[in-house]
């Protein structure tokens, strides 16, 4: 729970949408888009939410990290790993085969949200993630390239700024 406890930004986020206002407690907004021909257009903020409009907020789990975050692995690695090599790593390869940990994970009934994500989308990938999020909730021209991009960029993010992290301070 030690990364958790460092703020949001180290806490695990989860995407949500709903039509119309979100649940009073999951205000935490990231879009609202409103209808404009066969698809949404990005509003501005809450003002005057319709029934029709598109509402992207998310939700945070205070127990469990954001494993998208470039520097949630180092310091996990950091306040277990290494201080598991500092006390037992005499025992590493031969008594202490593995150590354990919650199975990492990014979707618990929602989509994988980060801090970082429209910054790191838009590196990937050369277009705007916000404008066109309503597309992970709807269907509309360009939705499966859309959807394709998100998780290939949430991919790449796990695997390298989790999973290749902790790959590699275990092979060291």
């Amino acid at each position: 729970g030690k990364i958790p406890q460092l703020g949001e930004r180290f806490q695990h986020k989860k995407l949500q949408f709903s039509f119309g206002m979100p649940p009073a407690e999951e205000q935490r907004l990231v879009a609202r888009f409103v209808p404009q021909g066969n698809g949404y257009v990005l509003a501005d903020g809450w003002k005057e939410v319709g029934g029709a409009d598109l509402c992207f907020y998310y939700e945070v789990n205070a127990h469990y990290a954001d494993l998208l975050e470039e520097e949630t692995t180092e310091l996990f690695i950091r306040l277990t790993h290494e201080v598991y090599r500092e006390r037992l790593g005499e025992y590493f390869g031969d008594t202490i085969r593995g150590v354990f940990t919650d199975e990492p994970q990014l979707n618990t009934f929602g989509l994988p949200w980060s801090f970082c994500l429209c910054e790191e989308f838009l590196k990937r990938n050369g277009y705007d993630l916000l404008s066109r999020l309503w597309l992970l909730a709807a269907d509309g021209e360009g939705c499966e390239a859309l959807r394709h991009d998100f998780w290939d960029t949430v991919n790449d993010l796990f695997l390298h700024r989790f999973t290749e992290k902790i790959y590699r301070w275990c092979e060291e």
